[in-house]
C-alpha cells in the first residue's frame, strides 16, 4: 500500500524540473456526510502511514468537488517515483482498502488525484484500475494480469466503463503479447480482451518533463444502473459491523 513506500530524497530542481503548481493546492471544496465517513475510514486504514518519516505519503483526504455527484480522493506524496507503475499499484491497493468499508463505486466513478512535488496524476477510480491491470509486468504491478482479473471485485465495472469511454491517455507502458493481435482473445482469454478495449499504447511516446492537472477536474461520472445491472460484491459481516459502529460514533 502507499503508506509502505520508502521515502527517497530526490532533488530534481537542479536537473531542469520545476515545482508542481498543484503542490500547495487544496482541492477541498465542500464536505458532506459521505466525505466525513470516508475521512474517518482513511484515518483508520492509512493514518499511521501519513506524514511518517519512513514513507512518501504526506496527506490523504476525500472531498466533494463542484456538484453533488463529484467526489475526489487526493493523495499527496513527498517525492516522485522513477517507476510510476509502483505508485499506480500502491495507490490502487490503498484505495481498495478504503472501499472495503464503503464501496463508493456502486454509485459513481469518483476521481483520484495523486500530487507529487513535480507532477500531478488524475484518474477516475475505474481508469486507475484499468491502468494497473494493463501496464506491463516490469512496471511494478503487485500481481499478474490474470490474477488481478480473477480476484478483483470491480473488474466487470471497469470493463463496462472502458467500453463506454474508449478514449484514454495512459501514463505507463501497456502490456504486450508476442502473439498475433488477432489471436490474443482466443489464446489468452480475458486478459487479451481487456488489452483490446482501448487503443492507448504509449510505448513510442515520450512524456513531457512536467505535466499538471488543468484548471479544473473532470466531473465524477455517475454509473447509470440502466446501462447494465452490476452485481454487488458479497457483504462481509465483519466489515458491516465495523462500519455500523463507525456510523453510530458519527451519529449519521
Amino acid at each position: 500500500m502507499a503508506g509502505q513506500l520508502r521515502y527517497m530524497d530526490l532533488d530534481l530542481l537542479p536537473r531542469g524540473y520545476t515545482l508542481n503548481p498543484d503542490w500547495n493546492r487544496d482541492f477541498r471544496e465542500d464536505q458532506d456526510k459521505r466525505t466525513k465517513l470516508i475521512e474517518k475510514i482513511i484515518d483508520i486504514e492509512l493514518g499511521e502511514y501519513i506524514n511518517n518519516n519512513t514513507t512518501t505519503l504526506s496527506e490523504v483526504y476525500f472531498t466533494k468537488y463542484w456538484s453533488w455527484g463529484n467526489y475526489c480522493m487526493v493523495y499527496r506524496m513527498k517525492d516522485r517515483y522513477n517507476n510510476v507503475g509502483i505508485l499506480i499499484g500502491t495507490i490502487l491497493e490503498s484505495t481498495d482498502k478504503i472501499l472495503r468499508w464503503y464501496d463508493l463505486t456502486t454509485n459513481f466513478n469518483f476521481n483520484i488525484v495523486i500530487v507529487t512535488p513535480y507532477k500531478t496524476f488524475r484518474f477516475t477510480y475505474l481508469d486507475l484500475l484499468y491502468e494497473c491491470v494493463t501496464m506491463r509486468d516490469s512496471s511494478g504491478r503487485y500481481t499478474s494480469i490474470s490474477a488481478l482479473l480473477n480476484t478483483h471485485p470491480r473488474v466487470q465495472q471497469m470493463e463496462d466503463w472502458v467500453v463506454r469511454n474508449p478514449r484514454y491517455q495512459r501514463v505507463t507502458q501497456k502490456y504486450k503479447y508476442s502473439n498475433h493481435p488477432y489471436s490474443i482473445i482466443e489464446k489468452n482469454g480475458k486478459p487479451g480482451w481487456i488489452l483490446q478495449l482501448r487503443d492507448d499504447d504509449n510505448s513510442l511516446k515520450r512524456e513531457p518533463m512536467n505535466r499538471y492537472v488543468g484548471g479544473g477536474l473532470r466531473m465524477s461520472i455517475p454509473i447509470e444502473s440502466r446501462l447494465r445491472v452490476i452485481e454487488r460484491p458479497k457483504v462481509d459481516k465483519e466489515w458491516v459491523g465495523k462500519l455500523n459502529k463507525l456510523l453510530n460514533k458519527l451519529k449519521l
